[in-house]
C-alpha cells in the first residue's frame, strides 16, 4: 500500500465497510485493518482492476490473478454498473457515500455480492 494512494477494486469498497475482524488469514486481517485506517486517516482511494493493495495478503492472490478472478471481476462490474461515472481518486467518505446512495439505498446489495462466501457477515 502507497502512503499517498490506496488502491483498491470497486466490490471492495463494500469488503472494507462490512468487515467485522473476519479473514482469510491472520496477515490478511491485519492488511484490512491497516488499510481502513488509513482510510479513515484520509488517504485517496485509487479505482483499480486486477490484484489491489487488499489482495496483497490474501490466499486467493496467485501473484499475476486472483483465484477467483470470474467471479471478483463480476462483482467489480456490477459495482460499478451501479455507481455514477466519477473521477479517482477519491476520499473513502465520498466513496462510501456513492455506496449508500447507489448500491445500499437502492437494495441493490445483492445484486453485487449474493454469492460471495462474506455477504452473511454483511446482513
Amino acid at each position: 500500500m502507497s502512503s499517498k494512494v490506496i488502491n483498491l477494486r470497486p466490490h471492495h469498497f463494500l469488503c472494507i465497510r462490512f468487515f467485522t475482524g473476519h479473514g482469510y488469514s491472520e496477515a490478511f486481517t491485519q492488511n484490512m485493518y491497516k488499510t481502513i485506517k488509513a482510510l479513515k486517516d484520509g488517504i485517496p482511494v485509487n479505482l483499480c482492476c486486477g490484484l489491489d493493495d487488499l489482495c496483497m495478503f490474501c490466499p486467493n492472490n496467485t501473484g499475476s490473478k486472483c483465484k477467483s478472478e470470474e467471479k471478483v471481476t463480476r462483482y467489480d462490474n456490477a459495482v460499478l454498473s451501479l455507481f455514477p461515472s466519477v473521477s479517482f481518486p477519491l476520499e473513502w467518505n465520498k466513496i462510501q457515500s456513492l455506496v449508500d446512495e447507489y448500491i445500499m439505498n437502492t437494495n441493490k446489495f445483492d445484486t453485487v455480492c449474493a454469492d460471495c462466501q462474506w455477504s452473511y457477515l454483511c446482513r
